[in-house]
C-alpha cells in the first residue's frame, strides 16, 4: 500500500505522482475509514451475529492463457 510519503504528500515534492494517484490513495483512504465505522457499528450491536470478509484477498480469479 502507499504511504503518505511515497505519493510526496508530505515531502513537498512531486515525485513522478500524478494528481490522479493522489486522488485515488485519499478515496482509498476515505473508503478505508467509513468501512471500519460501518464495521464497528455493526459489531458493537450484540442483537446480531457479524462475519466481515475483505473480498480482494479472498476471492481469487484463476487466469489461464488458451490458445
Amino acid at each position: 500500500m502507499e504511504t503518505e510519503e511515497s505519493i510526496g504528500t508530505t515531502s513537498g515534492e512531486n515525485n513522478g505522482v500524478t494528481e490522479e494517484k493522489k486522488v485515488k490513495y485519499e478515496s482509498h483512504i476515505t473508503e478505508k475509514s467509513a468501512m471500519r465505522i460501518e464495521r464497528n457499528k455493526d459489531r458493537d450491536d450484540k442483537a446480531k451475529v457479524v462475519l466481515c470478509f475483505d473480498l480482494q484477498n479472498v476471492i481469487s480469479c484463476p487466469r489461464a492463457e488458451i490458445e
